[in-house]
């Protein structure tokens, strides 16, 4: 029996009223289990494999069992996906962080001088 691996994929939105807008994150999680979707913002719920299965009271920890991960882990763990398909191109282990324009930063190989990864912190702006 294969061992699928593991995916995460992550989404940043916002939700609610136009006039008062509140940010959120999505995180689906496909591994043994099938696929987990974790929505924690303004509203918070889990659904897996198609069905929600928890609400805003028991989103987290519902999500924490089904995954065996935090929601903050698992959107750290995606970010740092480019890194590892970085080190492939050029073995380079040391990353700094650059600002770009406000509440933009980005990460950049100090190796070979590529951009790795970026960021955008829009309360920084808004």
């Amino acid at each position: 029996m294969s061992n699928p691996r593991n995916k995460i994929s992550y989404r940043k939105g916002s939700e609610g009223p136009r006039h008062d807008p509140y940010s959120f994150d999505e995180i689906t999680f496909e591994g043994r289990r099938g696929k987990t979707v974790g929505h924690f913002g303004l509203a918070a719920w889990v659904r897996h494999n198609g069905v929600i299965v928890a609400d805003d009271n028991t989103a987290y920890d519902v999500w924490i069992t089904l995954t065996g991960l935090p929601p903050h882990k698992a959107i750290e763990l995606y970010h740092k996906r480019p890194w590892r398909k970085h080190a492939t191109k050029c073995d380079g282990k040391d990353f700094t962080e650059e600002s770009g324009y406000p509440g933009e930063s980005f990460t950049i190989c100090a190796k070979c001088g590529d951009i790795v990864d970026s960021h955008m912190n829009w309360s920084e702006i808004e």
